[in-house]
């Protein structure tokens, strides 16, 4: 399948269309569109940051690097971390700068591979975490809406660019060196394009 990407920059770096797949369904196109939307506009007891860790987050799980790539950019630029990504598919969540965020990855986790174990008690942990029930809400509804796009992408078999696969490789298998690597990746695609 050809490369589903604009051709537009954003922030210096590619910007990812996961949409593009559907240019044959147009309905279905705008549907997810607007639930994107939703989730960036409407979800106010989220922060940018718990938002593009969790889309981040059920993107890896579900071994989606199509969206892994989409929100670990993000993630990198909220958090002013150049390794974040790589560090949170390590597992060291030490890097995260409230303690309940691991929480949410926990909760993220399991609902997200194991939602038929899913219950009361996982919404409890979210709330002592400090979580408002509306907040809780907000954290299902971006799982369920993760998981959808993750799943249609997937689905789809929507290809990152080579430079990319390079930064998403490096991430999972702990090669990552942060934004030196990233320069040198956008560096290679240039001498690739000349």
């Amino acid at each position: 399948m050809k490369n589903n990407r604009r051709d537009s920059r954003h922030g210096g770096r590619q910007k990812l269309n996961p949409l593009a797949v559907l240019q044959e369904y147009p309905e279905l196109r705008l549907t997810v569109k607007k639930l994107g939307w939703l989730y960036k506009n409407t979800f106010k007891c989220l922060t940018d940051f718990e938002k593009e860790m969790i889309f981040f987050w059920v993107s890896f799980l579900n071994k989606c690097s199509y969206c892994c790539i989409s929100h670990g950019f993000p993630l990198i630029k909220l958090s002013k971390d150049p390794d974040l990504p790589a560090k949170l598919i390590r597992w060291e969540t030490d890097a995260l700068a409230a303690a309940q965020h691991r929480t949410v990855l926990e909760f993220v986790a399991k609902f997200t591979r194991h939602p038929y174990d899913f219950g009361g008690n996982d919404l409890a942990r979210l709330q002592k975490a400090g979580y408002s029930k509306k907040a809780v809400e907000e954290i299902i509804l971006m799982v369920a809406i993760a998981n959808l796009v993750n799943r249609i992408v997937t689905g789809f078999q929507a290809e990152l660019p080579e430079h990319l696969k390079i930064v998403w490789e490096q991430w999972r298998d702990g090669a990552w060196q942060g934004e030196q690597q990233l320069k040198k990746s956008s560096k290679e695609k240039s001498k690739r394009e000349k």
